[in-house]
């Protein structure tokens, strides 16, 4: 069945749908740029989403604002049912505590970052909103597409060891709509979308 954003109008909506899989998977994240008030918000949905589904595994990155907001939010019941996708193993520490469970690119098959690398091409915008694909994609530095292709990971799960990748069942995104092309959550976004993954952004989970 497909879903689509008004079946998910309050955060009960969005439980009972997660409820039906057995080890439900939830993407949060978003911009670095948001307010107290936002944040605060991040933080209460998450801690009610992780509260209410004992089996739910969020996933987010690392960086400052919304992903640490939402983090702060599963830290605060189960911080072993958080995965962080980073770019390097250099990443910042400051925000990661014992039992999030943290992954790297270089922690991935190579086979699977190829195939994560052209999804993320096929799905890239241009920061101008003009150009998208690979025209687009070519043009950015190694470093910048690699940021890019841990967010395919958010959606698509990683095999590691003998475990099958599940892929998330939804997204709760903040979107920086002041960036043409949604900046990094708004590629997130499109990854989503173009595997199928329901999304619901702030305009809708705002008033939860």
């Amino acid at each position: 069945m497909a879903y689509k954003i008004n079946d998910f109008k309050t955060i009960d909506d969005v439980i009972k749908y997660l409820s039906q899989f057995k080890k439900p998977y939830a993407a949060l994240e978003g911009s670095r740029s948001i307010t107290h008030e936002v944040a605060e918000k991040m933080e209460k949905i998450a801690k009610i989403l992780v509260t209410t589904l004992p089996n739910l595994i969020v996933r987010s990155g690392n960086a400052v604002g919304s992903d640490i907001a939402w983090a702060k939010g599963v830290n605060s019941v189960a911080p072993e049912r958080l995965e962080l996708f980073v770019p390097q193993k250099k990443a910042p520490k400051k925000h990661i505590i014992s039992g999030n469970r943290v992954i790297t690119m270089s922690d991935i098959n190579p086979d699977y970052l190829e195939y994560a690398r052209n999804v993320s091409c096929e799905n890239y915008l241009s920061t101008d909103g003009r150009r998208s694909g690979k025209t687009a994609w070519d043009k950015l530095r190694p470093y910048q597409q690699i940021y890019l292709i841990r967010d395919v990971f958010k959606v698509t799960g990683v095999p590691l060891g003998n475990e099958t990748p599940i892929k998330t069942h939804i997204a709760l995104l903040y979107i920086n709509t002041k960036k043409k092309n949604g900046g990094g959550t708004g590629h997130t976004m499109r990854i989503c979308k173009s595997l199928g993954v329901p999304v619901v952004e702030y305009d809708v989970w705002k008033n939860y």
